[in-house]
């Protein structure tokens, strides 16, 4: 994909495409997703300001489970975004793609990085979150857990922290 305006072009944009298959013969599928794109983006004079490189993951259930970015400006500075994800995909109660962690680490191009990452635990029987954590193993984690009523609807929520009073809903 291209934008111009008259001549210039202001942004390009392309991507690969990767599959995963499953079966064999007449049973076979395809699960298409894209795997890589590079964008480049101009300056209203044409000039080169940025590319972002960007390669992604997928698992058999087509969640994302990584995400690699290098982004590159004139003066050749990189920057990198790297995320990760794991997801509960239990199918004997069809519980499926709910994310169960996640971090993104941003390293700036003098190498300073940092991360933040989170975490859920589900209850597979009615797949619905009972714990999410933001933050944790670190000082500065905080706790959500959900309790629900007889009819599933969330009854009850307790946010706690280092620190902190916990907060009931």
């Amino acid at each position: 994909q291209t934008v111009k305006t008259g001549s210039t072009v202001l942004s390009q944009l392309s991507s690969e495409i990767g599959q995963h298959s499953y079966g064999s013969g007449f049973d076979i599928r395809y699960l298409p997703y894209v795997a890589t794109t590079t964008d480049s983006q101009n300056t209203v004079s044409g000039q080169l300001e940025k590319t972002t490189s960007t390669v992604f993951q997928f698992d058999l259930y087509g969640n994302l489970t990584e995400q690699d970015a290098v982004i590159t400006d004139t003066a050749s500075n990189i920057h990198r975004i790297a995320e990760r994800r794991t997801f509960l995909n239990d199918t004997s109660s069809w519980c499926i793609g709910k994310e169960t962690s996640s971090s993104t680490t941003i390293t700036l191009p003098n190498g300073d990085s940092e991360t933040r990452s989170k975490s859920a635990e589900f209850e597979p029987t009615y797949c619905r979150v009972k714990k999410a954590i933001d933050q944790p193993n670190t000082s500065i984690a905080v706790t959500t857990e959900f309790q629900y009523d007889a009819w599933g609807n969330q009854s009850i929520i307790d946010v706690t922290g280092a620190g902190m009073v916990t907060r009931r809903t």
